[in-house]
């Protein structure tokens, strides 16, 4: 709503939206317990158990949301927190794209494109690039879009759907953004995209062909039988 007035708190809100939005969904605190099975408590001293609070998952979901509305309306001026933002989307442990929680994921998909417009125009590209002509992204561009690219298969081979409806239409947005220049290149190294495929030199291109046939014939992981019933239930 503020735009470009939000840009002088950055300092100030993105380490703490940072510090939410990476927080592990895995907590070393068992959910409360009947008194019957206080017995086991010795039993399960080292586990860890994933945080079901509704306050936790807001708050996350939250701050993620808020970190997207940050980048739209800093744009260039968001571009020196990416190296902080980035790993709590999506390289961390605890990062959005890596939640067990389907609402924090979706979310975490969906703002990945305003953090890509971020690195996009602090190269100096604003503008959409012609069918078929290649976008010109330096190494450091072509990472970070790779990144997210990597992110949205991984996504695509979800149980939930509406984790995977999310990655279709974020990476649609991304096709739409950098064009035929994604589609023509590999995924970096050791991802997990790119070990589903069975193969170290796949194209992205590729990579999304077979996931799209994958779910336009019905043999999506989203679309087997009982896959993200109780995650979807409520969509």
């Amino acid at each position: 709503v503020m735009g470009n007035k939000m840009v002088e708190f950055l300092p100030q809100m993105v380490p703490m939206l940072v510090e939410v939005a990476s927080t592990s969904d895995l907590s070393s605190d068992p959910p409360e317990e009947d008194d019957d099975d206080e017995a086991d408590d010795d039993d399960s001293q080292g586990n860890l158990w994933i945080n079901m609070e509704t306050g936790f998952i807001n708050s996350k979901k939250a701050a993620i949301t808020a970190l997207g509305n940050l980048a739209e309306a800093g744009g260039a001026a968001f571009a020196p927190y990416l190296n902080r933002v980035i790993p709590a989307l999506i390289d961390a442990p605890g990062s959005g794209v890596n939640s067990w929680h389907s609402e924090v994921k979706c979310e975490a998909i969906e703002i990945l494109p305003m953090i890509m417009e971020v690195v996009l125009r602090a190269q100096g590209i604003t503008e959409d690039p012609a069918p078929g002509v290649q976008l010109a992204m330096n190494p450091d561009t072509m990472r970070l879009v790779l990144s997210i690219a990597a992110a949205y298969l991984e996504a695509l081979e979800e149980p939930s759907k509406v984790v995977v409806s999310a990655a279709c239409e974020a990476m649609a947005k991304m096709l739409d953004r950098v064009g035929i220049s994604l589609l023509s290149v590999q995924l970096q190294p050791n991802s997990t995209a790119q070990a589903q495929q069975g193969t170290a030199d796949v194209l992205v291109g590729k990579i999304l062909l077979d996931r799209l046939y994958e779910l336009l014939d019905g043999k999506a992981t989203c679309q087997e039988a009982g896959a993200g019933e109780e995650g979807d239930e409520e969509d």
